[in-house]
Parts: C-alpha cells; sequence; structure tokens
C-alpha cells in the first residue's frame, strides 16, 4: 500500500512501513514491483514524483509492463515517468 501524507510518501507492504522525507534534499526511492500497485497507488504515486522532480527513483517490475498499459492496467504517464533505463534480465 503507497500512502502520501503531506511532503512524505509511506509505502507498507507486508506489515513493513517505510516513510521518506521531504524531497527537498536528493533522495532514491526503490520500488519493487511496481507492476503489482493498484490504480489508485498508481495515481497517488504519478502525483508525488511530479511534485518532486529531485527524487531518483529505481523500480523493478515482475513482468512485461506494456501489455499491462495495452490493457489500461498501469498508467502510461507512470510508465514514462519511471522507464528511463530499461534492463531485461533473462
Amino acid at each position: 500500500m503507497l500512502g502520501l501524507a503531506g511532503e512524505q510518501i509511506t509505502v507498507q507492504r507486508g506489515g513493513q512501513s517505510l516513510s521518506l522525507p521531504s524531497a527537498d534534499c536528493p533522495s532514491v526511492l526503490v520500488l519493487y514491483d511496481v507492476d503489482r500497485l493498484t490504480p489508485d497507488e498508481q495515481c497517488r504515486l504519478l502525483a508525488w514524483l511530479d511534485e518532486h522532480l529531485a527524487v531518483q527513483v529505481i523500480s523493478t517490475c515482475g513482468e512485461p509492463m506494456t501489455p499491462l498499459i495495452d490493457a489500461v492496467v498501469f498508467l502510461a504517464n507512470l510508465y514514462y515517468r519511471l522507464n528511463t533505463v530499461l534492463l531485461t534480465v533473462d
């Protein structure tokens, strides 16, 4: 689950919670399995990223994203915001 509170982003998965401070100072946000984010989580993450441009993002996914975008399961805007360098591991 992804939660936003003011200038902070909180991610909760498996009973663990991680809060990141304001993006006034450069930070790195690591997101695992972005293909599993709900539509609401995707919208909130995209809005937060648009407001905090100083944050560098490393994200992973467990399956190819293009079919998810074509099926309108994953937001194309968020995909293009996250997809700067693509590494494929076979």
